[in-house]
C-alpha cells in the first residue's frame, strides 16, 4: 500500500527537482507558500488555477503525512506531481517483465528438459527394439531345438520299440598251412578213381646208395578214418624204359592226418610215376 502523502500535491522547482525544504508534521514547521506572479509563462497557467491551501501542522505537534502544502509564488517552473497510475503502470511493468523473464527461463529450462527427455526416450526406444529382435532370434532358436529334441525323442523310442540284442562272438581259430614243395622234375602223380579223398604233395626223386626213392605227403581228405590205404611207385630210365614197380602202404588212416611215404626200389631212376592203388 502507498502512504497518503504519495498522492498529496509536491511543488515543484525550476529545474523539476522536487522541493526538498518541505515540511513535516514531525518537525512542526509548514511548508512555504507561494503564488504565481501575474505575468508568470503561459505554459505554468494551467497550473495557477488550480487552488492552494495551506495546511498547518496540528499544535500538539502530531504527525502529518507531507505536513503543509503549499505553492511558490516565484516565476519558475511548476513540478508536477507523481500520479498513482504511473506507479502501477511502472510497477505492473517491472512484475511483467520479472514475469516474463521468469517464464522465459521457464520455458527454455522446460524445453531443454523435453529434448534431454526426447533423447533418453528415443534411447530408450532403441533399445527395447534391439531386446525384442533378440528375444525373437532367441525363441525361433528354441523352436528350433524343441522341434531336434522330439525328433529325438521319437527316434529313441522308435528304437527301443524295435530294439534287438544282438551278440557277436568272435573265435580265434588258428590254422597251420604248410607250405607245399612242387613235385620234382619228371615226377608224375596220379590220382584217378580217389579225387577228393586223398592229397598228395612234395613229391620228389631222390637218390641214395644205389636206391631211387619217391617221397611226399599225403593227407586224408574223406572224412573218414581209411583203414588201409597203398600207393606204388614206378621207376624209369631216361629213355622211359620201366626200371621197377614198388608200392608202400598205411592202416588206420584217420580224415585229416598227413602221411610221410617213402617209395623206393634199388635202380637208378632219372624219372617216376606216384599213384594211389587201393584206400579201403
Amino acid at each position: 500500500m502507498f502512504p497518503a502523502s504519495a498522492f498529496a500535491q509536491s511543488p515543484f522547482d525550476d529545474d523539476g527537482a522536487f522541493d526538498r525544504r518541505r515540511a513535516s508534521g514531525r518537525h512542526g514547521r509548514p511548508l512555504r507558500a507561494r503564488a504565481f506572479p501575474s505575468n508568470a509563462s503561459r505554459a505554468a497557467a494551467p497550473y495557477a488555477r488550480r487552488p492552494v491551501l495551506a495546511v498547518e501542522a496540528p499544535a500538539d505537534g502530531s504527525y502529518l503525512d507531507g505536513g503543509s502544502v503549499g505553492v511558490d509564488t516565484r516565476p519558475r517552473g511548476v513540478r508536477p506531481r507523481l500520479r498513482p497510475k504511473v506507479v502501477a503502470v511502472a510497477v505492473a511493468l517491472v512484475l511483467a517483465t520479472t514475469s516474463s523473464l521468469v517464464l522465459g527461463h521457464w520455458a527454455i529450462s522446460a524445453a531443454d528438459r523435453a529434448d534431454g527427455h526426447k533423447q533418453r526416450l528415443d534411447a530408450a526406444t532403441t533399445r527395447v527394439d534391439e531386446l525384442v529382435a533378440e528375444s525373437a532370434e532367441q525363441l525361433s532358436l528354441i523352436s528350433q531345438l524343441r522341434a531336434r529334441l522330439s525328433e529325438m525323442e521319437d527316434r529313441v523310442t522308435e528304437v527301443r520299440a524295435s530294439r534287438v540284442r544282438t551278440v557277436v562272438k568272435t573265435k580265434v581259430v588258428t590254422k597251420q598251412v604248410p607250405r607245399w614243395v612242387p613235385s620234382g622234375t619228371g615226377v608224375e602223380v596220379d590220382t584217378t578213381g580217389f579225387e577228393g579223398r586223398i592229397e598228395i604233395h612234395d613229391v620228389q626223386l631222390t637218390k641214395a646208395y644205389g636206391y631211387s626213392h619217391l617221397i611226399g605227403i599225403a593227407i586224408n581228405r574223406s572224412g573218414e578214418t581209411i583203414s588201409y590205404a597203398q600207393l606204388g611207385c614206378t621207376f624209369v630210365d631216361a629213355d622211359g624204359r620201366l626200371l621197377a614197380n614198388e608200392m608202400v602202404n598205411k592202416a588206420s588212416w584217420a580224415p585229416g592226418q598227413s602221411w610221410g611215404f617213402d617209395c623206393s626200389a634199388q635202380v637208378d631212376g632219372t624219372g617216376g610215376v606216384l599213384r594211389v592203388d587201393d584206400m579201403t
